[in-house]
């Protein structure tokens, strides 16, 4: 039977077509289209939710007082930093909402920066910071193009062993005839 999956999945959805006939999975034929509709429906949920937050973190940054304290622009970036990590694994083409993530904690970082002017060992923690984030970042792009490949690889095995299978039913089924 044939599914409508979505073209980018978010994380539910994407568990119910690596199921869909893997035998790996002992569940892998209850996969139903009412299942991937409620996988959609739920990963849509969590699209608004991640929105909602979205948007009240941007209202919190617009909001922001000239003279904001550090602490609080170093909390704003983690939470920001959280949330591009929420982002990478929703459905759909997520790369503006991501790209705009990027530019505010940017934003926040340069802000830091200059309001670092003249301690030097704040400044180092901030740079190292950053890279820790860039390699967070890098870890992440790595990770999924992993899994899809690992995917890609494992369904192509399968393939080739429900091959193999078909094949030597069929040589038994001969043998039996021959009987």
């Amino acid at each position: 039977m044939t599914f409508n999956f979505s073209a980018l999945p978010g994380p539910r959805e994407r568990q119910l077509k690596r199921r869909h006939n893997n035998l790996l999975f002992v569940e892998a034929a209850s996969v139903t289209q009412e299942l991937i509709q409620q996988a959609q429906r739920d990963d849509h949920s969590a699209m608004q939710a991640f929105m909602e937050r979205f948007r009240e973190i941007v209202q919190r940054t617009v909001k922001l007082d000239k003279q904001v304290e550090t602490d609080d622009l170093l909390k704003l970036k983690v939470e920001l930093e959280q949330l591009y990590a929420v982002c990478t694994g929703l459905s759909g083409d997520q790369s503006t909402i991501k790209d705009a993530i990027k530019k505010l904690i940017a934003a926040i970082s340069k802000t830091l920066h200059s309001s670092a002017k003249d301690d030097a060992h704040f400044i180092d923690k901030l740079k190292e910071d950053e890279q820790q984030a860039e390699q967070l970042y890098q870890n992440k792009v790595h990770e999924i193009k992993g899994y899809m490949q690992q995917e890609s690889k494992m369904k192509q095995q399968m393939s080739q062993m429900s091959d193999e299978f078909n094949r030597k039913i069929k040589e038994n089924d001969a043998l039996v005839k021959n009987i």
